[in-house]
């Protein structure tokens, strides 16, 4: 028998928890990445302004003919980002649903209380990883769509700088 208090399942869960916060911490170094992202974004989108003929695109938005075609693209647009967003969001649900009755499940066998804690505290670490990927996944599909926007921007006021035809 063994002369330490805590179960080796307990303590391999328990040092499992601390690499997560470990890499949690490592990973919190990079929080600036997307503010970034947001400052090329920020100054992609001022040049684009300079370069606009806006006298010409305050002229085109009375023009039914000019402005339709870029609404139409706008509407599709958000359409097709919305419906992504939504299957996303509905399959995202699903997964923490499941994964929280599955840990809702781990608890079940009190007998062994070490055990039951080293059960517990790895699927919440299970339920971590998986909702970390997903929420990565779900960034980079954010990313994706607001690039898809800045080029509609970009595509929009380069139409509406040209004169009337």
């Amino acid at each position: 028998m063994s002369d330490s208090i805590v179960e080796p399942e307990l303590q391999e869960a328990l040092d499992r928890a601390k690499e997560v916060a470990d890499k949690i911490i490592e990973s919190s170094k990079g929080a600036a990445e997307p503010l970034k992202e947001m400052q090329t974004l920020s100054s992609e989108i001022s040049d684009i302004y300079k370069d606009v003929n806006w006298f010409q695109v305050n002229t085109n938005l009375f023009n039914p003919k000019k402005c339709q075609p870029l609404y139409e693209e706008l509407f599709s647009l958000q359409k097709a980002n919305f419906d992504t967003l939504l299957k996303k969001q509905e399959a995202l649900f699903k997964e923490f649903t499941k994964s929280g009755q599955v840990l809702m499940q781990s608890n079940k066998d009190v007998s062994k209380p070490q055990s039951t804690v080293a059960k517990i505290i790895n699927q919440s670490l299970d339920n971590f990883d998986l909702f970390s990927s997903k929420l990565k996944e779900q960034n980079k599909e954010l990313t994706k769509m607001q690039s898809t926007y800045f080029k509609w921007c970009k595509k929009t006021l380069s139409s509406l700088s040209q004169p009337q035809s």
